[in-house]
């Protein structure tokens, strides 16, 4: 296994900041709901450390067994995931340089070189899959990305994570639903890859259609 899992109070702390501070999202954190509850006045990062470590605590939140358990289910997937990835979007990933954080947020950000996941649930795999696209993305498209505003960038970016369902519904096990927001888009791009099978094809397909909402 090459993507390396860890857990960090200080980078827990900061995806919950991040997902308050997010321009577009696809909805609620109902841990953050649970958080303005307690602490109504907004979040602090002193005040996120109490609730985390509150949170942790009365959910009997095994941290270290949670990383060894997620990082299990991943190994039995990796090697065919990127293999298969790298084969789509025509480029060697350099997954070695990417750190896989956990967080008892139920939202889950990126940065340049990290992304978080969630601990509860069962869904890690897709969650590790769906920001890794994310990344593909990223670097496949950076040309394209240029020419686009924040908006639609993020819509494409969401978008494309429907390709999960269509290539990888082995290994994702239940269904890459997306948000609502991105029906319509998703239901494009469905139309799109199956014509295509190519992602830059599809993908540049998916971006002129979006220049014209």
């Amino acid at each position: 296994m090459i993507l390396r899992f860890k857990y960090n109070l200080e980078k827990d702390i900061y995806n919950y900041l991040a997902i308050n501070g997010a321009k577009y999202k696809g909805g609620n954190s109902h841990a953050l709901d649970y958080y303005f509850k307690k602490f109504p006045d907004g979040p602090t990062e002193d005040n996120l450390k109490k609730f985390i470590i509150e949170y942790v605590d009365y959910n009997h939140i095994d941290i270290n067994q949670k990383l060894a358990s997620i990082q299990e289910f991943w190994a039995k997937i990796e090697a065919k995931f990127i293999n298969k990835m790298n084969r789509l979007f025509k480029i060697n990933f350099p997954l070695e340089k990417i750190i896989a954080y956990l967080t008892t947020a139920d939202r889950c950000t990126l940065g340049s070189d990290y992304f978080f996941v969630a601990v509860f649930g069962h869904q890690q795999n897709k969650i590790i899959m769906h920001e890794l696209l994310h990344f593909y993305t990223y670097i496949a498209f950076e040309k394209e990305f240029s020419q686009l505003d924040e908006k639609q960038i993020y819509d494409v970016k969401e978008t494309i994570t429907e390709l999960l369902n269509q290539e990888f519904s082995d290994l994702i096990k239940i269904s890459e639903s997306g948000y609502p927001q991105h029906k319509e888009l998703r239901e494009k791009f469905r139309l799109f890859w199956r014509e295509e099978k190519d992602i830059k094809k599809t993908v540049n397909r998916l971006i002129d259609f979006i220049k014209q909402l």
